[in-house]
Formats: structure tokens, sequence, C-alpha cells
């Protein structure tokens, strides 16, 4: 048949269809070249924005996955091909990422900005270069922060005392904090606590008094640092009267505080100059009055368990008991801590902790692990349903609602600071650690406000029955 078709042409014919069709050849792969066109990216980075991405050897679906990075992490990007960005995954790996899972931001040209590293654990390894393999040169610890000089993704560089470094990514927190003009202020508190890093998470390391004047060099996010002894620190803005007063917009960080110590009673909502109306958190509120034992499971030689990352259980419940508590107290609620620092606390004093202080609930904060990785959910448990199980069912539905965690339900289970406690009490598994997705999301500070927020609202609607 195709011998037939041909020969109904003459040669003329046959070689300007030929040349027809070559030119339409190239013409189709110019045009499809230039759908996918690629160019350099200058001052460009990504962030990752979904809880894992693979990281492909080419721009394309089917390629191999080389590598994978998690949410939050921030990556150079070398150059974009379609739907496709090249990028730095460590000195001496690059790959490809589908930009639509990532958020493009242009490298700050504010001279002005800086980012501070401070380690979430302590001992956290600093290396010679931006590979785990690398060598130790040292450690840091949280009470201090560091000066980040560039963002290398799965780790960071970082100027410590004796030599630049680089530190685990997923292990830090950081600060945009913008340097200002020196200003000028006035103390209004009684009394104000001059914190060691912008957080009210932070350990106290001096406290100001109601008139004093002082002078502010840089500012992030509602607190003003200061010098003071010859050490810097942080205090809450919202207590102070500037002059000129001129406040500063700055950019979060990634990442939120490390927990240090319980929040102080000085630092709730303040009311304007020469106004002597309640502060909000004193009107009629569900929570008033109410004291809440929060309990951060494990502590000092109890690691609990460990994530698939190294993080140890006993540093989780502590940093989302931290953040509870500042949700509790700003709504009027008595918080006590059963440990605020990492310490080991037999769970015959957590017990006693409840009864002492008439605990109306009792809140174990515990995280999950199991042999099997694909078993994941939120899970609450009580020993004494007629007592417990209200409080239980009240915070699991909340924190269910808040997480979008799998429900794996509430019910009955013989633990010991459930079953020697005279107050009504829950245990909470917040996910778990052995599950490779959910650790990525579980030790992300956006999780902790939201157990936060739920335990908040399940409290709300347990006394609200």
């Amino acid at each position: 048949m195709q011998n037939l078709i041909l020969k109904n042409y003459s040669t003329s014919q046959l070689q300007w269809l030929i040349r027809f069709s070559v030119l339409a050849i190239i013409l189709l792969i110019l045009f499809l070249g230039f759908g996918h066109k690629t160019h350099a990216n200058e001052n460009t980075s990504v962030t990752v924005s979904v809880p894992t991405l693979n990281v492909r050897a080419s721009a394309e679906i089917s390629a191999s996955v080389i590598d994978k990075i998690h949410e939050g992490e921030t990556y150079t990007v070398i150059k974009t091909s379609g739907d496709w960005d090249q990028i730095q995954v460590t000195n001496q790996e690059t790959g490809w990422v589908a930009n639509w899972l990532v958020k493009e931001t242009k490298a700050s040209t504010d001279t002005n900005e800086k980012v501070t590293v401070t380690s979430k654990v302590k001992g956290l390894n600093v290396h010679t270069a931006n590979d785990f393999n690398s060598n130790v040169i040292g450690q840091i610890n949280p009470s201090k922060s560091y000066p980040q000089l560039q963002d290398g993704g799965k780790l960071v560089q970082i100027q410590t005392q004796q030599a630049k470094g680089w530190v685990a990514a997923h292990l830090v927190n950081r600060q945009t904090v913008q340097d200002t003009k020196p200003t000028k202020a006035t103390v209004q508190a009684p009394i104000l606590n001059v914190r060691e890093q912008p957080g009210i998470s932070y350990g106290v390391i001096a406290q100001l008094k109601s008139g004093e004047t002082i002078t502010l060099t840089a500012e992030s996010n509602g607190w003003g640092q200061i010098n003071i002894e010859g050490k810097e620190g942080w205090i809450s803005e919202q207590y102070l009267s500037k002059q000129p007063s001129q406040p500063t917009v700055t950019k979060a960080a990634q990442t939120s505080k490390a927990s240090k110590v319980a929040v102080q009673k000085n630092e709730k909502p303040k009311t304007k100059s020469n106004d002597h109306k309640t502060p909000d958190h004193q009107q009629t509120n569900t929570l008033s009055g109410k004291t809440i034992v929060l309990d951060p499971g494990h502590g000092g030689k109890d690691n609990g368990t460990t994530s698939i990352n190294g993080v140890h259980e006993k540093q989780l419940t502590l940093e989302t008991a931290n953040k509870v508590a500042a949700k509790l107290k700003a709504a009027g609620a008595h918080v006590i801590l059963t440990r605020t620092n990492d310490t080991y606390i037999p769970l015959q004093k957590r017990t006693e902790i409840s009864h002492e202080d008439h605990a109306d609930a009792f809140i174990s904060l515990h995280y999950n692990y199991s042999q099997y990785p694909y078993v994941k959910g939120l899970q609450n448990f009580y020993y004494n349903q007629s007592r417990d199980g209200a409080l239980a069912s009240a915070l699991h539905d909340a924190l269910i609602k808040e997480t979008g965690l799998s429900d794996r339900g509430d019910g009955y289970n013989n633990l010991y600071v459930l079953r020697n406690n005279s107050q009504p009490s829950t245990l909470i598994e917040l996910g778990f650690l052995s599950n490779k997705t959910e650790e990525t999301v579980v030790e992300n500070d956006t999780f902790r406000e939201k157990v936060a927020q739920g335990i908040y609202q399940g409290l709300l609607n347990y006394f609200s029955r």
C-alpha cells in the first residue's frame, strides 16, 4: 500500500515532501524545547512544603530517587527546567525536585537582617563541612545562639567562637532578627524578665524594674534585644514605652523556640498606659481558676523512644509541654509542669504533684513507637473511666480535629501515672516516631502549636460540660 502511494508522486514532489517533513520535525522540536526552557536562577532558594520530598536524578517523574528532603528545609536553586528545580542538596550532591511542592524565596537584600541559630538539643555536633560524615569539631547547646552563615539544606553553617561549622538543620531553631538603630525605651511592667532568646520559653538571665530606661539594639517578632551586665538578652516589647514608637516588622523564622522553663507570671497580656481594665485573660473564661498539671514524659537518664532522625522523645515532650503551658496560661489557667528541664522525675513524684496541687486535670504527654513502620496515629488512655473518661475523650476529639493525625481512639490502660492518680487524668500518645511520615510532622513546631490549640479546646469542652 505504501509503495502504491509513493508511486503517485514524482521525484521532485518526493524531495519536496521529505524537506517539508524534516522542517516540520525541527520546528516541533524547537517548540517543545521552548516549552521547557532551562534557565539559571540567581539568589533564589526553595523551602520544602510537604512532609517528605523525593530528590531525583533528572527533571522527570520517572527518574531515580537519589535522596529525600523534608518540610521546612531550604535549598539553593541552581537552575529551573519547566516544572522542575535543580537544587544543591549537599556540597557534593545536586538533584531535581518538583517545583510545585516547594515554596520559592528570593534571597534577602536587607543587610540589616540576620539569622541566628539555637540548638534544640544539648551537645549538638558541629561538623567541618556540609556533610554528616565530616569530622566533628565541637558541640553547641540550647543556652546560646550563633549567627547563621549559610543554609545548606540538611545542614546550616554557623559561626562559633572557635570556628565556622555545620549543624543539622532539623535540630536547630532559626530566628530572623533585624538590627535597628539604637532605640531608647522605658520599662512599664513592675518586673520584666530578660531572657536568653526572644520567647517566653527561654531562661531568665536578669530582671528589670518599672521605670528603668534601656536601649534596644535589635528586634524580632515583638521582642527587643538589650545588653545587660555584659550579656545580650531579650525582653517583651509589649511592656515597653519606646521613644519614638516605631515598631519594626520582621519575618518569622522557619522553626520556633526550644523550651527551657515554665511560663512566667509577669508575661501576661498588658493593658495600655492609664488603662485600668482587667487584662483579657482574667475576664470570664472556663479555664480561669483551673489547675492543669502537664507531665512531659521521660527526662534525664530516661530518653523514652528515639525517632528515625535521632531525636529523643524526652525532648519532644518537653517542647510540647511548654507550648501547651503558654497557651493555657494565656487562657487564665494555673499551669504546673512536672519537669521544666532535662531532669529525671520518678513516676511516683509526678502523681504526687497532681495530688498536692489538686489538679483539675493531669495530662501526660508522650510520643509512640512501633516495630512496624507503617503504624501511625494519635491515642489517649485513661484508667478510671468514670473519673477520667470524659477528660480523655474531650482532649482526644479536639486533638484529632486540630492535628489531623489518624485516629487510634481512646481507651483503658493500666499505666502508673493514671492508676496511682487521684485526680482526673489522661496520657496522650502524640504520634509515632517510628513512622517516617509522622515523625516529620510531629517534629515540626507547627505541630506543637496544633497540639496546644487542641488541648486548650479540649479542656474548654471538658469544663463546659
